[in-house]
Order: structure tokens, then C-alpha cells, then sequence
């Protein structure tokens, strides 16, 4: 799917195509999805037993709002820090789709953390790097509260009390 230098994603066909394996044979569509989206064989066994787990009415209807859900145009809007993260080969979501978000939300401060790996879930496949990254945005914002209320100074009270604000 290419169109206003998007790049990523699947196309419409293979989308309804995923969408009506999984409505006919739910076991069947999750053993052959997850091993490309886990991307570490480790990873599969728990994803099968968790995926396997959800009622196939109520994940057909989540994989409908997920794939069938184009929301690009918020983007534009976003004025929250953010921090993108991004598996290096994501087959669902290749790095393109993370610098397209970057380029989209220019009212707000982004960045796009790469994470070295292969799949689509970073907290399984690179769970240390996920935790590090997270990390660091933690400290920039703690970094930013501090600094904030540092600049905010302080106001006397009646009373000689002085108060940060």
C-alpha cells in the first residue's frame, strides 16, 4: 500500500484474505501467522497458547479493527511526545511505517527507536532492549519535570513561606 508516501502494511486483498482465514479455521490462520510475527521460534509456543486462548468472535473483530482501522490522518494532530519503536525486520510493520508516524507528527517531539531484532512483538523477541528504551524515555521525563520546575521558580506567601510552584 503506497499512497502519500506511505509505504507498509498489507494490501486490501490479502487483508480480507487473513480476515476470512480466520473466521473459517481460527486454529489453522493462528498457526501460520505466528511464526512470521513472533520471529523468534522461542516466542511461538507462548504466543500460540495466548493467541490459541482468545475467543476467535472476539479476535476476528479485533483483527478487523486493526487492519481495516486507517487512522494516518490523526497523525498530524498528535501533540504528545512520543517515542516510536520499531523491530528492524517487522514483516507486519516494516521500518518505513515508523518513519512515516516520525514525518506525520510534526506538532509534536518524536523520536524512533530501532530495535535490532526479527517479528512483530518487541517485548518478546527483545525484551531487554524494549525495557532500555523505555528506560530512557522515563529519564527524559523525569529530566523535563525537573526542569520545568525549576524554571517555574518560587513565590513568597504572606508570611515570609516561600513556595515552589
Amino acid at each position: 500500500m503506497e499512497e502519500e508516501g506511505y509505504v507498509g502494511g498489507f494490501e486490501e486483498a490479502a487483508i480480507h484474505g487473513m480476515l476470512a482465514a480466520m473466521e473459517s479455521d481460527f486454529d489453522g490462520w493462528v498457526r501460520s501467522f505466528l511464526p512470521n510475527a513472533a520471529g523468534d521460534a522461542s516466542a511461538v509456543e507462548h504466543l500460540l497458547k495466548s493467541f490459541l486462548a482468545m475467543d476467535p468472535t472476539v479476535a476476528l473483530k479485533l483483527a478487523k479493527m486493526i487492519f481495516l482501522g486507517d487512522q494516518r490522518e490523526v497523525l498530524d494532530g498528535v501533540k504528545t511526545p512520543c517515542t516510536i519503536v520499531q523491530v528492524k525486520a517487522d514483516f507486519a510493520a516494516p521500518p518505513s511505517v515508523a518513519e512515516y508516524m516520525h514525518l506525520r507528527m510534526k506538532g509534536a517531539a518524536t523520536a524512533v527507536e530501532i530495535i535490532g531484532s526479527v517479528g512483530h512483538f518487541p517485548q518478546l523477541v527483545a525484551p531487554q532492549q524494549l525495557l532500555d528504551i523505555l528506560a530512557g524515555v522515563l529519564r527524559l521525563r523525569e529530566a523535563a519535570a525537573e526542569a520545568e520546575h525549576d524554571d517555574a521558580g518560587t513565590v513568597e506567601i504572606a508570611g515570609g513561606i516561600d513556595v515552589a510552584i
